[in-house]
């Protein structure tokens, strides 16, 4: 929620809800919306002009793939730890009720490194099939920068330093969209400097690869039970539960960020909602579309739809408005404390 809007919708019993449910909401308002679990980008003028305002960013196609570094990712991490550290921070993200499924498409050409990509004044030149006109061949390029030399082109000398490891352990790049708003090519960089003996070390690079996948696939942060952060009150284990993997700011306990959440690695209705709401299968609005590949299921079947416009007394829209959402099961008498989903 935005400093200094304490606004917050509650909708608690507007009709019973069974358990796990997914709540799929879809709030119409003008404007810009504050940090929820919504689009990371939507169309616009000046440079979507013509294609309507206000329309989700996606991939061109719900199938990309991402293509690994040949190359070591440290002298702790060889190629095959790698690729599989990247392949579970990826999977996360297939989802049954959503229609994008990201998937490993092979290697690169090469290792990419300071030796082969330099930085000129119209942006980085990097090695001829991770650059943009590649893009239907490799639509996510995974560099593994065993010495740093990437990062610190990218984001400016010592940006590879161990210790900035929490800003630049992973640095995401989508560095093609379309006109017509269309999401075609992207770039991850995992930091080798970031990696090491210790298992955690990895860890901590599978949960930011996490949130980075999350930000690539286009998404927005969340601020969903951010008492989680703030502190004030206090937070609950269950609304620590319920706070976002996309949230926008870390806790910072220790070394490792990701211990100071539970289950780091397992996405919240929050999460779900938000790539199920971008890359959805939905026959109740448009009927007679393929069915679901396998393994997916329709996006609302075990999920609902709050549609409506937030106004002031006077009907002018409100924009800038973070809506946050509890469930209230049927049969219960109070909505749960936590807040489940967010727009």
């Amino acid at each position: 929620m935005l400093a200094g809007a304490a606004l917050r919708l509650l909708i608690a019993q507007w009709l019973p809800i069974v358990r796990r449910l997914l709540m799929a909401v879809v709030l119409l308002l003008s404007g810009a919306v504050a940090q929820a679990a919504e689009p990371r980008w939507v169309t616009g003028p000046p440079y979507f002009d013509g294609t309507g305002s206000g329309i989700p960013v996606v991939w061109y196609t719900t199938n990309p793939l991402y293509f690994t570094d040949p190359g070591d990712l440290s002298p702790y991490v060889n190629n095959a730890a790698a690729n599989a550290l990247v392949a579970v921070a990826a999977g996360v993200w297939n989802v049954p009720t959503s229609s994008m499924t990201i998937a490993y498409g092979g290697a690169l050409a090469e290792h990419v490194s300071g030796a082969n990509s330099c930085l000129s004044s119209s942006g980085p030149v990097l090695p001829e099939d991770v650059q943009v006109a590649n893009y239907a061949a490799i639509q996510i390029a995974v560099i593994y920068d065993s010495d740093g030399s990437v990062t610190d082109m990218l984001l400016g000398g010592g940006a590879s330093s161990p210790a900035e490891c929490r800003q630049n352990g992973v640095t995401e790049s989508v560095d093609s969209i379309t006109p017509s708003g269309t999401i075609q090519h992207a770039i991850l960089i995992l930091n080798g400097r970031c990696t090491g003996p210790a298992p955690e070390q990895q860890l901590q690079m599978q949960y930011q690869l996490e949130r980075a996948f999350g930000r690539v696939l286009g998404l927005g942060w969340s601020q969903t039970n951010d008492t989680v952060f703030t502190s004030n009150p206090p937070a609950t284990p269950d609304q620590a539960l319920h706070w976002p993997i996309m949230h926008p700011i870390d806790i910072v306990c220790g070394l490792y960020t990701y211990r100071c959440l539970p289950q780091p690695f397992t996405l919240r209705d929050d999460d779900v909602a938000a790539i199920s709401g971008l890359y959805r299968f939905m026959t109740t609005i448009y009927p007679g579309l393929p069915p679901p590949a396998p393994g997916k299921i329709w996006t609302y079947t075990q999920a609902s739809m709050v549609n409506g416009t937030l106004s002031f007394p006077t009907g002018q829209g409100m924009q800038g408005v973070n809506i946050e959402l509890q469930r209230q099961q049927g049969g219960v008498s109070v909505p749960e404390a936590w807040d489940d989903v967010s727009t």
